[in-house]
C-alpha cells in the first residue's frame, strides 16, 4: 500500500498525535451552486446549494510524513485554497494510526489505508469513505548491497510489513519471483519506525537485507549500490481520505469545501508545470527532498487520484481481495462503507463528472464474476 505506515491492522492501537503549525489568518467563503432542487446519481442525491461550512476550523490525521503525501494540503495553503472555502485554520497532523485519531475525535479527517477503512466499518466502526487519495501503487522490493541471490537473505532482517496483512503478501510475491518460496519463514520479518526513509537507510547500512521501498528511493538505492527487484505497478483504490458518520452527517458543507479546495490543490500537484512550485514549497516548509527524490517525483505524481475517487472494477477487485483475506464479509460492497455526498457536490462545484457512483453498479459485481 501506500508509504511510511507499517503495521495499520492494529486499528485501535494507539498512536501519538503531532501537530504541524499551519494556521489560516482569515475567512471567505466559496463553493458554487446550481439552479436544479437535487443532482442524482445512482442511488444518491447530491444537494444543488452549497452553503458555508460549519465549522471553520478543520484537520486532517495521515501516517505519511513524507512531501509526496502532504503537498496537495500545503499547495492549498500557499495558493488560499483553504481560506477561499470558509476555513480560517487548516492543520495536517502526522499520525501512527489515522482511523483512530479520526474515531477518538482528534481530527474531523483522516487518510488511512482502504481495506483498513472497510475492515473497520465491517467490525462496527462508525466511519466512512468519503474520497479516494491514492488509487495506484508501486510495489517495489530492494535488496541491500551484496544480497545478490535468495541464499544471500536467508534468515537475515526484511522490511516488508506484516504477515498475514496484504501489504505483506504483495512484496511476498516478488521475492517469490526473486526466488525465495516463504519469505514469512525464510526471513525475520521486522518493524522499524521512522518511515520507510529510515528502512531504506538501514538497507544501506546492512542492519536490514531486504526492504520495502518506494518511487522516490530508487535513485539513491542504485547509487549506492543496492538491488531493486523487477516492481509491480497496481492500480487499486489504496488510501481512502475517511471521516465519521457524525461529522458527515452534521457537516455536510464542510465536507464538499473541504473537497473543493483538496482537489484544487491536487490538480496543481498534476500538472507537470508545477514541478518545480512543488518541490520548493514543500522544501521551504521544511521537509526534506533529496536530489534523488526530486528524480523520482513525476512517477510518485501518478499514484494520486486527480478527481478524489475511483474506477469501480479496480474498487470490486481489491473487495475481492478483502474477502479472500477474511477482512470483510461475502456480500460486502463498496456502498457498505462509503459516503460520496460531499466529494460529489466538490465535484459538480469545479465542472468535474461526478465519480464513483454512490454504489456499485459496475458489471463485475452485477454478474458476480470474481
Amino acid at each position: 500500500m501506500s508509504d511510511d505506515r507499517f503495521s495499520r491492522r492494529n486499528l485501535l492501537a494507539g498512536g501519538g498525535l503531532t501537530a504541524m503549525g499551519l494556521a489560516l489568518a482569515s475567512c471567505t467563503s466559496g463553493g458554487s451552486s446550481d439552479a436544479s432542487d437535487t443532482t442524482k446519481a445512482g442511488k444518491g442525491a447530491v444537494p444543488a446549494k452549497l452553503g458555508p461550512p460549519e465549522t471553520d476550523t478543520i484537520s486532517i490525521a495521515i501516517g505519511n510524513p513524507n512531501y509526496a503525501s502532504q503537498a496537495p494540503f500545503y499547495i492549498g495553503l500557499d495558493k488560499g485554497f483553504w481560506k477561499a472555502e470558509g476555513f480560517k485554520n487548516f492543520s495536517v497532523r502526522n499520525v501512527d494510526q489515522p482511523i483512530q485519531t479520526v474515531v477518538a475525535k482528534g481530527t474531523q479527517f483522516g487518510i488511512d489505508d482502504t481495506d483498513a477503512t472497510a475492515a473497520a466499518v465491517s467490525k462496527g466502526t462508525p466511519l466512512r469513505m468519503i474520497g479516494c487519495d491514492r488509487d495506484r501503487e508501486s510495489i517495489i522490493m530492494a535488496l541491500g548491497p551484496g544480497v545478490k541471490s535468495p541464499a544471500d537473505a536467508m534468515g537475515k532482517k526484511a522490511i516488508m510489513y506484516t504477515p498475514g496483512t496484504r501489504n505483506f503478501a504483495v512484496r511476498a510475491d516478488i521475492l517469490k519471483t526473486w526466488g525465495m518460496s516463504d519469505p514469512a519463514h525464510q526471513m525475520q520479518i521486522v518493524e522499524l519506525s521512522g518511515g520507510s526513509d529510515a528502512w531504506v537507510q538501514a538497507l544501506l547500512s546492512k542492519k536490514v537485507a531486504v526492504s520495502a521501498v518506494f518511487l522516490r528511493h530508487i535513485p539513491m538505492l542504485t547509487k549506492a549500490g543496492a538491488t531493486v527487484l523487477p516492481p509491480k505497478e497496481v492500480n487499486v483504490p489504496q488510501e481512502a481520505i475517511i471521516a465519521r458518520q457524525d461529522f458527515i452527517k452534521d457537516n455536510p458543507n464542510t465536507i464538499a469545501h473541504m473537497f473543493i479546495a483538496y482537489l484544487k490543490g491536487v490538480q496543481v500537484y498534476y500538472d507537470y508545470n508545477q514541478f518545480d512550485y512543488v518541490i520548493k514549497l514543500m522544501k521551504d516548509n521544511h521537509f526534506e527532498i533529496p536530489d534523488s527524490f526530486i528524480e523520482g517525483h513525476p512517477s510518485q505524481v501518478e499514484e494520486w487520484s486527480n478527481n478524489g475517487g475511483f474506477r469501480m472494477a479496480e474498487m470490486e477487485e481489491f473487495i475481492h481481495e478483502m474477502k479472500q483475506d477474511k477482512l470483510v464479509g461475502q456480500d460486502f460492497k463498496y456502498q457498505d462503507f462509503t459516503d460520496f455526498t460531499g466529494l460529489h457536490q466538490a465535484q459538480r462545484s469545479l465542472g468535474m463528472g461526478m465519480w464513483p457512483p454512490p454504489s456499485d453498479l459496475g458489471t463485475f459485481t452485477k454478474y458476480n464474476l470474481l
